[in-house]
C-alpha cells in the first residue's frame, strides 16, 4: 500500500529535488545539483503521498509550471496546492529514512517484491469463437535451464471449449516437441490444463529469449495456437545454503554461500517471512563480490524494519532473485538461482539489538531541505 501511494507523486518529489539544485545556487549551499542518491539512501517506493495534483505533478519532465508559485518557493514557504503535497513529502520521507535501502519493510500488497521474475499472463480472444479466451502461465518469466518449470494453459469460455492442450518452446536452439497438459475438472467457466517442462527440454531450447506455444485442439474438431515467451539462462551463481543468523548491534546477518560459476558483483534480494504464519517481514537486498575464492556474502536485516513489523522470528527467506551487474560495456546482466526455494532461520528477541537507529547522511540533507522547503522547519 505505501508504494503504491508512493508511485502517484514520484513526478512531484523530482521536481522537489531539481528545485534544491535552483535554491541553493541562490546562496542555501555550496553545490549546483542534487546530493546523488547513496547506496543506503531509503528507498522510494515505501513512501506514503497523497496522489499529485496540479501541473508540476502532471508534467512530463518533472519540472514545475510557471504558474505554480515558484517566487515563493525561493523564500521557503510554497505556495498552495503545493505546500500540502510537499508537507506530505517531507513527512513521508522522514518515516521511510528510518530504514536502509537493504532492509525494507515487507507490505502484503508488495506484488512485485513478493513476485520476483514474474511471468504475467495475457488473455488471449481466440478467433472464430466468440465469448473465449486462452492464457498461458509459467511460474515465472526467467528460467533456470537446470529446473523444470510448471505450465498452465486456461481456457475462459461458457462452455468447454478445448478437448486437449499441448505445448512447446522454440529458442535459440531450435523448437522442441509437444509436451502434453492433464486436464483439470473444469469449472466457473474456466478449463485448466497443467504439466512440467523438464529441465531436458530447456536445455534443447538453449540460454536466451525463447516463444512458448500452446496447441489447443477445440471440440469442434479444429485447432488454435497462442503463444507467449519467457527467457531461459545458464545460472553463473547457485546459492547453496544460509549460515547461522547471528547479531550484530543492530543487525541481524545472514552468511549466503554460493558456487560460483561466474566471478562478478552480485545483488542478491529476497523476502523474509515469519516462518509461523507467513506473514510478510522485510525486502533485503545486498551486493558483493563472488568469485572461486570468495563465495559468501551476507545478507543484513535491521532491527528497525524488525520492530517496525513486531517480527522476533523464527522467519522463512524466500523469493529469490539474483543478478550479476555487467562487468564491462557490452557485457550483459547475469541471472543466479537459488538451490531450495526457501530456507528456514532461526530468530532472536527484538530485544537482543541495540536500540541505535538506522542514520544515512545524505538522507539528512534531504530532509532538511525538504522540511525547509516544506516549511516544517525542524521537522515534525
Amino acid at each position: 500500500m505505501l508504494r503504491g501511494r508512493f508511485a502517484t507523486a514520484l513526478v512531484t518529489v523530482l521536481a522537489v529535488i531539481r528545485l534544491a539544485s535552483w535554491l541553493w545556487r541562490d546562496g542555501d549551499g555550496p553545490t549546483d545539483q542534487a546530493p546523488a542518491p547513496a547506496d543506503n539512501t531509503p528507498a522510494a517506493s515505501v513512501v506514503p503521498v497523497r496522489p499529485a495534483t496540479g501541473d508540476a505533478a502532471g508534467s512530463p519532465d518533472g519540472a514545475l509550471s510557471p504558474d505554480v508559485g515558484t517566487d515563493s518557493l525561493a523564500d521557503g514557504k510554497p505556495a498552495d496546492p503545493m505546500r500540502s503535497q510537499l508537507e506530505d513529502v517531507a513527512s513521508a520521507y522522514r518515516e521511510a529514512s528510518r530504514y536502509p535501502a537493504w532492509s525494507q519493510p515487507l507490505q502484503a500488497d508488495d506484488w512485485d517484491r513478493l513476485h520476483p521474475r514474474a511471468f504475467v499472463p495475457r488473455e488471449t480472444p481466440l478467433d472464430g469463437y466468440p465469448q473465449v479466451t486462452a492464457s498461458i502461465e509459467l511460474e515465472r518469466y526467467l528460467v533456470d535451464v537446470s529446473m523444470p518449470v510448471a505450465v498452465r494453459v486456461v481456457v475462459a469460455s461458457p462452455s468447454p471449449a478445448a478437448s486437449a492442450v499441448s505445448v512447446s518452446l522454440l529458442g535459440p536452439q531450435g523448437r522442441t516437441g509437444s509436451i502434453a497438459l492433464a486436464a483439470q475438472p473444469p469449472g466457473s467457466g474456466l478449463q485448466v490444463f497443467s504439466g512440467v517442462i523438464p529441465a531436458s527440454v530447456l536445455a534443447a531450447v538453449g540460454e536466451g529469449e525463447a516463444g512458448i506455444a500452446a496447441m489447443l485442439a477445440m471440440t469442434n474438431g479444429e485447432a488454435v495456437t497462442i503463444t507467449s515467451q519467457l527467457k531461459v539462462y545458464v545460472p553463473e551463481a547457485r546459492l547453496l545454503y544460509l549460515g547461522t543468523p547471528y547479531v550484530d548491534g543492530a543487525t541481524l546477518v545472514i552468511p549466503a554461500h554460493f558456487e560460483v560459476a561466474q566471478p562478478g558483483y552480485y545483488r542478491v534480494r529476497a523476502n523474509l517471512f515469519e516462518q509461523e504464519n507467513e506473514r510478510p517481514v522485510a525486502h533485503l537486498s545486498d551486493a558483493f563480490m563472488l568469485d572461486a575464492q570468495n563465495r559468501s556474502g551476507l545478507l543484513r536485516v535491521h532491527a528497525e524494519t524488525l520492530r517496525a513489523m513486531q517480527a522476533p522470528g523464527p522467519y522463512l527467506l524466500t523469493d529469490f532473485d539474483i543478478t550479476r551487474s555487467p562487468a564491462r560495456p557490452g557485457d550483459k546482466t547475469g541471472y543466479g538461482s537459488s538451490a531450495k526455494p526457501a530456507f528456514p532461520l532461526t530468530g532472536f528477541s527484538l530485544d537482543s539489538y541495540s536500540d541505535e537507529p538506522f542514520v544515512d547522511e545524505a538522507s539528512q540533507q534531504r530532509q532538511q531541505f525538504l522540511d525547509k522547503l516544506s516549511g516544517q522547519q525542524g521537522g515534525q
